[in-house]
């Protein structure tokens, strides 16, 4: 997985599809992420096509929060 910069409030999360074979067959990724802001945590998930992306735009975002980020593969 690779987190890249989009700009100031917007971060790409790029991955790869897994090399073992599902089944059921993957047909959608959760990408989840996570932060810490005021002693309060917090989480986000969201949905993504498995046939035709392996990245997802996240925003808004804040340059100065650390984000854990994860994967997952979805039947």
């Amino acid at each position: 997985m690779k987190v890249q910069h989009v700009n100031s409030s917007a971060l790409v999360v790029r991955w790869a599809r897994p090399e073992v074979t599902y089944h059921p067959p993957i047909l959608h990724f959760l990408v989840s992420y996570s932060w810490t802001a005021h002693d309060d945590s917090y989480e986000e998930t969201h949905l993504t096509d498995a046939k035709h992306k392996l990245e997802a735009v996240i925003s808004p975002v804040s340059p100065d929060v650390l984000y854990l980020f994860r994967v997952r593969p979805s039947a």
